[in-house]
């Protein structure tokens, strides 16, 4: 089914009717929006995909159906040895969320000029953002303090999202 959806979409594309429309948002109101997710596993030899797309759209996006402007996107897989679902989901996360952080920035620059950097540059984004997952045990331990990840680097990962969804960054 898949194979025959992409070759009506390259037959739709062909005929010149898939094109890429930037909707206007008002610079006011704009957000940045990126979702991400993983697989754990289900690559050859095990290895598990991450990805992750970046929108902007109106700051209403948070309530309602909204029109997006697509900036970014990726599937790749994972670099690293992940042992669970928890892993491949924070290493995505992990990536997701400083594309997204730098795609905030360089909209602040091209909008209102360099910005000033220092320690703290990421609280001081003035363009809002958002990340959305579908994995509730990842945003249970974004949002809670509790149990422990047992690898080290999707403690990391966890503690560093943890850290900007309490400042309010994402």
């Amino acid at each position: 089914k898949l194979n025959g959806l992409v070759k009506e979409l390259q037959k739709i594309q062909q005929e010149g009717g898939a094109r890429i429309v930037m909707h206007p948002v008002p610079l006011e109101e704009m957000t940045v929006v990126t979702m991400f997710d993983a697989s754990f596993g289900g690559e050859q030899g095990m290895k598990s995909q991450g990805g992750f797309v970046t929108f902007t759209a109106s700051n209403k996006v948070a309530v309602e159906e909204t029109l997006c402007n697509l900036v970014e996107f990726q599937s790749a897989v994972i670099s690293r040895v992940v042992k669970s679902t928890m892993a491949a989901e924070s290493a995505s996360m992990s990536a997701a969320v400083d594309r997204h952080l730098y795609a905030r920035l360089l909209i602040e620059a091209i909008i209102q000029g360099e910005p000033e950097f220092g320690e703290d540059w990421r609280l001081k984004l003035k363009v809002p953002g958002i990340c959305v997952t579908d994995a509730k045990s990842l945003f249970d331990h974004l949002g809670t303090t509790g149990s422990v990840p047992k690898e080290r680097q999707t403690l990391i990962d966890l503690l560093v999202a943890r850290d900007l969804v309490e400042s309010k960054v994402i």
